[in-house]
């Protein structure tokens, strides 16, 4: 992770921590100042618990916002998950990120399954749902 890149908690995030930990793993690129990147931020917060239940990961990376800004709203909305915030938009540059909101979705070996720019929050839900239903264990119809 780049110097300017923190987590809003004092622990550090490293993507590759997950690897093999979890069915799936989406990373939401938003910021502050978007309101369709708030209201993502607060879909996926009430959902959240669910997405844990069924083995999803879920990391939100603030673009280019200032810690103290992203810490406030991060305090008041309680996401459970982990928050980053690339101060500088460093990541951005370093993956060509075009623009915000961007959910990317890798599998469970951090591998790129889907990424979006899209200012929909349902549309994200879907990609959560697809993902999840794609990757779900086969049921058992043997009795």
């Amino acid at each position: 992770m780049s110097k300017f890149v923190r987590p809003v908690s004092a622990q550090e995030l490293h993507l590759s921590d997950l690897r093999g930990r979890h069915r799936a793993t989406l990373i939401l690129f938003w910021g502050l100042w978007c309101p369709f990147c708030r209201e993502i931020m607060v879909q996926l917060t009430a959902r959240y618990p669910e997405l844990r239940a069924r083995d999803m990961a879920v990391i939100a990376v603030s673009m280019r916002e200032s810690s103290a800004k992203v810490a406030l709203f991060i305090d008041k909305l309680k996401p459970g998950f982990p928050v980053v915030i690339d101060e500088w938009g460093s990541l951005k540059e370093r993956y060509a990120i075009r623009d915000v909101p961007l959910a990317v979705i890798l599998d469970g070996d951090q591998v790129v399954q889907t990424a979006v720019i899209t200012t929909s929050a349902e549309k994200v839900q879907t990609l959560i749902d697809q993902t999840l239903a794609a990757d779900a264990p086969e049921a058992d119809t043997t009795n």
